[in-house]
This record gives C-alpha cells, structure tokens and sequence, in this order.
C-alpha cells in the first residue's frame, strides 16, 4: 500500500473498529450517516481536499483511494 492508502485505511479501521482491506465494499463497513460525514471531514481535513458528492457513490476503500489521491494537491500532507 502506499502512504494515503496507508492512512486511509488507518482512518477507516478507528472510526469503524475493523481492520479493513483495500477491497473491502464501504457499505460494509459498518459505517452509518453520522459516521460517514465524519469520514468526510476527516478526509477533507487530512488531506487539504474538498469532496462532492461523487464521494458517496464509491464501493470500495480502493476506489476511495483512488478518489483522495485524484483530489490531493501536490506538497505536503497534514497529519
């Protein structure tokens, strides 16, 4: 995995309590509305990016990644 990938992941696996996989489906994740737009805010702010509501339509933590990677700007990530 690379680094956002790696991050993504660990941002997953603490507000949902699994330990989830590249390609596991989102949806079944156990992650509900309030969940998902803290998700969001999380992404955003971590990653200095706004989402749309394109975001809501992935599948897979994969398919987010690619997502985040798309939409970062070049330079330094926040931790």
């Amino acid at each position: 995995m690379n680094p956002i990938q790696v991050q993504i992941v660990e941002l997953i696996a603490r507000r949902t309590g699994t330990k989830p996989a590249l390609t596991d489906r989102i949806d079944q994740l156990g992650i509900d509305s309030l969940a998902m737009a803290e998700m969001i805010y999380d992404l955003e702010s971590t990653f200095q990016i706004r989402t749309d509501d394109e975001l809501l339509d992935l599948e897979t933590l994969e398919e987010l990644c690619l997502y985040i990677e798309a939409r970062k700007p070049s330079g330094e990530m926040k931790n």
